[in-house]
């Protein structure tokens, strides 16, 4: 059997390879594969694994745009750190998707499933079909409501049961829905899910500052005193995303 990783984090990527080992020592892991570029210049070589297992968000975008192009006909596992995907975001019943950090027990079970069922074109998997990148929020306020951009949100945070987002002014509003959902609906190319909690502006970015365990703190421009860790695991896509 050959499976091929697509996964921009090493640590992600050598855990995933030793889990693999154990579930079918006779396995062939490809990758792994870490761009789009990368993706792309796999399967127009003439590849064709029999399950793949990809991140969702590479360093540069979504792996979607590079299964966009390809009329090549697999199985597919998807991973990521959170749940911005739900299953119910895909098309296709047949795809399977793993939270971080996979289990073993739980990797086995996918694979085990999608080789007993038939593959599907990757150019026909789309995430979250049909839903518009959102451009602004409509907010209670007082006796009304008020109408915020998305890019005058500086940052994201979900407390006690709450997302509230706070705009650069300082004021803050609660958000009658999840911090899940609402990553799934903002422009990705600037917004950042740092963790479970919270969810940052690229331009309220003033700098990043290395912390314990290797992890990374961000500082907002106009809110010093928020602290947001960013894993050791995701800080490289975060230094990745902002270097561009």
């Amino acid at each position: 059997m050959k499976i091929l990783v697509i996964e921009d984090e090493q640590p992600n990527f050598l855990r995933l390879k030793k889990l693999l080992s154990e579930i079918d020592p006779k396995c062939t892991i490809d990758g792994p594969l870490v761009s789009q570029t990368a993706v792309r210049e796999y399967f127009l070589q003439g590849y064709a694994p029999d399950i793949v297992i990809s991140d969702i968000r590479l360093s540069d975008g979504l792996v979607f745009d590079a299964f966009d192009e390809m009329n090549v006909n697999t199985r597919i596992i998807f991973t990521t750190a959170y749940s911005e995907y739900a299953v119910k975001a895909f098309n296709y019943n047949s795809i399977h998707y793993l939270l971080k950090p996979i289990v073993r027990e739980e990797l086995a079970a996918a694979i085990d499933k999608a080789l007993r069922q038939n593959p599907e074109r990757l150019s026909d998997i789309l995430p979250l079909a049909g839903q518009p990148v959102r451009k602004r929020f409509i907010v209670p306020w007082r006796d009304g409501f008020e109408i915020v951009k998305v890019e005058d949100v500086a940052y994201l945070s979900h407390d006690c049961g709450t997302l509230r987002l706070f705009l650069n002014s300082g004021a803050s509003f609660p958000l009658e829905m999840t911090i899940d959902d609402c990553e799934s609906q903002l422009p990705p190319e600037m917004f950042f899910r740092a963790n479970r909690q919270y969810i940052v502006n690229i331009n309220s970015i003033r700098k990043l500052v290395s912390f314990w365990d290797r992890k990374i703190k961000v500082v907002l421009t106009d809110f010093p005193e928020v602290e947001i860790l960013v894993s050791r695991d995701k800080s490289k896509t975060l230094r990745q995303w902002l270097d561009q």
